[in-house]
């Protein structure tokens, strides 16, 4: 059985609103993650996310409302992609979008969803919660957000950065046993953070069919 892998990243043009399109062309069987930050203009917005070429909708797994600061982070997962060239995340307002799509290969499901997000009030780093792994070979998966835009500079734990944006960042690590892990990530600069973790299975090939979701929206603020 081949080992999860990272093949590649990609963000969005800086200062896109309400709808953003990263051009990306994965290999088909692989699977797509899309991390994202929503700079929202109530508690009410809500984001989607699809994919451009061959289009498949993503459906909700996970939500939290956005907090007081209207920072909201999401990720989304798609197994088995099929026909891609890109995605594209649109909000029901006005809102800044920054976003990173990320390709792994070999794995087709989800191990550890994520749990409640760690926040870190002022300050440069922020830890994620701990995940337990249930599957011996695991791509974990860290996300990052900041109020003000201030960039992930490094990932702790021997966690890899992938391609960042203002807002936004994301760190992966693959595991070939079961644990408990977590990472530190740290920021450009002293500011608002969150961040979480979450775990893909491991598999031989493609997952079983295309099913799309979003794995999570995280508010920010209290």
């Amino acid at each position: 059985m081949a080992n999860p892998a990272y093949v590649g990243s990609a963000a969005n043009t800086d200062g896109d609103y309400q709808n953003s399109t990263i051009s990306y062309t994965p290999t088909a069987g692989n699977c797509l993650v899309v991390i994202a930050t929503i700079v929202a203009s109530s508690t009410s917005d809500t984001a989607t996310c699809s994919t451009t070429g061959t289009v498949q909708s993503l459906t909700q797994l996970y939500y939290q409302s956005p907090g007081s600061n209207l920072r909201v982070g999401a990720a989304w997962y798609l197994f088995n992609v099929s026909g891609a060239t890109g995605v594209k995340i649109s909000t029901s307002a006005f809102n800044r979008i920054d976003a990173i799509v990320i390709e792994f290969s070999n794995v087709s499901s989800i191990d550890v969803s994520p749990g409640t997000p760690a926040y870190a009030s002022y300050v440069t780093t922020v830890t994620t919660p701990t995940v337990t792994t249930t599957n011996a070979s695991d791509m974990l998966v860290a996300a990052f957000l900041s109020e003000n835009a201030t960039m992930l500079s490094s990932a702790s734990n021997s966690f890899t950065l992938t391609a960042t944006q203002k807002y936004t960042g994301a760190a992966y690590l693959p595991v070939s046993s079961t644990g408990s892990y977590s990472t530190t990530l740290t920021a450009a600069s002293q500011d608002w953070l969150g961040a979480w973790l979450f775990a893909l299975s491991g598999s031989g090939g493609g997952g079983g069919g295309a099913t799309p979701h979003l794995l999570a929206l995280m508010g920010c603020g209290n």
